[in-house]
C-alpha cells in the first residue's frame, strides 16, 4: 500500500488547493493511505471542509513541536508554531511515507529523507502571472521535487523557462481548487442594492501592490460614489499581523467599515474561497492570481491599477494586464468604471485564450482526480 502525506503548515487559503486531491485519493484510488500533516493548533476551516466532503478527521495527523518551544509560544502568545522545529522533531515520522506533497516551499527542511526513497511533489498553487514563483533563486527548490503539478501549459512553460530539470517531471492536471468550489451558489453581499459590485483585490507584496499607494484613495472614491458597491478583499497576508511589513486595519478609517456600499474583508475565508470572485461583476487589482478565478465564473470587465507606473506591456509577468483597462492615474477610475459596458467586449477573446492557456480543464476527469492519479503513479 502506498502512503501519501500532504504537508499543510501554512494559512487557510492553501486548503482548497490540496483538499480535493486528498478526497480523490481517499475515496477513489485503491491501495493507498493518505494523511494530512499539520502542526498542533486550531484547524477549524480544514475540519469544516473535510466534513463537507465527508472525510474522516482521523486522516489528519497533528505533529508536535519541542516542549520548550510550546512554552515559549505560550509566553509569546504565538498561535502558529515555527515549522522548522516541527520538521526537525518529526523527521523520523516523515520517513514512513512514499510520497510527500507540498503546497509551498517548506520541503527543504526534509531534503535528507529523500535518500530513504521518499518522493516529493509540489502542488503549484495559484495561476497568476507574477514573477515571484519563477524567479531564478527558486530553481534550486523546483529541481528538488520529483513531480511538479501545473494547472495548464502556461505554468509548465514558465517553469521550463527557468532552465533544465533532469530529475523533475512536470504534469498538467488542471486546477483542483476549482473542483472544490465550483458548485458554490452566487452570494449577494448587498441585498438592498442592485448597483454593480466591484471586487478590489490588491496583492500583499509592497513592490507590486496598488494598496500602499492608492488604497485609501480607492476606498474614498467608493465612499463618495454610492452608485457602486465595493468588496475590498485583499490578499489575506496584506493585513495579517503574523507577517513582517504588514498593515494594521487601524489605518482604515471607520467610516469605510460603516458605509452601506462597502464590504471590507481583511482575511476571512470568504476572501479566498471564490465567494467574492463569483459574486463581483468587475474585478480590480494588480498581480493577484484571483483574476483568473474571477474569469472562470464568466468573462467580465477587469481593471488594473498601475500605482507603481510599471512598464508592463512587454513583460510576461504582467500578461494578465491585457485582460482589461490599465489605470495609470487614480483620477481616471471614475471614467473607466462608467464606461465599462462600452469597452468590456474588447477583451473577451484575450481573456478566453488566456484561460485556456492557464487551465487545462478536462470534461472527463476532475482536476483533483488527475493530480491524485499523477501522485499515485509517481
Amino acid at each position: 500500500m502506498k502512503k501519501i502525506g500532504f504537508v499543510y503548515f501554512d494559512i487557510e487559503y492553501l486548503i482548497p488547493h490540496f483538499l480535493g486531491i486528498v478526497n480523490e485519493l481517499y475515496k477513489h484510488i485503491e491501495d493507498v493511505e493518505v494523511q494530512i500533516l499539520v502542526p498542533e493548533m486550531e484547524h477549524h476551516y480544514l475540519y469544516k471542509q473535510m466534513k463537507n466532503l465527508r472525510l474522516p478527521k482521523e486522516i489528519v495527523i497533528e505533529l508536535p513541536t519541542y516542549f520548550y518551544k510550546k512554552i515559549a509560544y505560550k509566553i509569546q502568545g504565538r498561535k502558529r508554531p515555527n515549522e522548522r522545529f516541527i520538521f526537525q522533531k518529526n523527521k523520523e515520522f516523515f520517513k514512513q511515507f512514499d510520497v510527500l506533497a507540498f503546497v509551498v516551499f517548506d520541503h527543504h527542511y526534509l531534503l535528507d529523507i529523500k535518500k530513504n526513497g521518499v518522493k516529493f511533489v509540489y502542488l503549484k498553487h495559484g495561476a497568476g502571472d507574477n514573477s515571484h514563483p519563477f524567479l531564478p533563486k527558486h530553481k534550486k527548490f523546483i529541481e528538488q521535487f520529483d513531480l511538479v503539478i501545473a494547472s495548464g501549459q502556461k505554468i509548465k512553460d514558465r517553469f521550463l523557462q527557468m532552465g533544465h530539470f533532469p530529475s523533475t517531471e512536470f504534469k498538467i492536471c488542471g486546477y483542483p481548487k476549482f473542483d472544490l468550489l465550483k458548485h458554490m451558489t452566487k452570494k449577494n453581499f448587498f441585498p438592498n442594492s442592485s448597483n454593480p459590485v466591484i471586487l478590489y483585490n490588491p496583492h500583499f507584496r509592497r513592490e507590486f501592490s496598488s494598496y500602499f499607494e492608492w488604497g485609501e484613495k480607492i476606498l474614498d472614491f467608493f465612499y463618495h460614489h454610492k452608485e457602486y458597491n465595493l468588496i475590498f478583499a485583499p490578499h489575506m497576508r496584506l493585513f495579517d499581523k503574523r507577517y513582517r511589513d504588514r498593515i494594521s486595519e487601524k489605518h482604515i478609517s471607520k467610516k469605510y467599515f460603516k458605509a452601506n456600499n462597502i464590504r471590507i474583508d481583511l482575511g476571512s475565508i470568504q476572501s479566498v474561497d471564490m465567494s467574492y470572485t463569483s459574486s463581483a461583476e468587475i474585478y480590480m487589482g494588480d498581480i493577484s492570481s484571483q483574476v483568473y478565478e474571477f474569469l472562470l465564473t464568466g468573462l467580465k470587465p477587469v481593471i488594473y491599477l498601475n500605482a507603481h507606473h510599471v512598464n508592463w506591456k512587454n513583460n510576461p509577468f504582467y500578461s494578465n494586464w491585457k485582460f482589461g483597462k490599465v489605470i495609470n492615474q487614480i483620477k481616471d477610475l471614475g471614467q473607466v468604471l462608467e464606461n465599462s459596458d462600452k469597452w468590456k467586449n474588447e477583451y473577451i477573446n484575450i481573456q478566453q485564450n488566456a484561460l485556456e492557456y492557464t487551465f487545462d480543464i478536462s470534461p472527463n476527469k476532475s482536476s483533483s482526480y488527475r493530480v491524485a492519479e499523477a501522485i499515485y503513479n509517481l
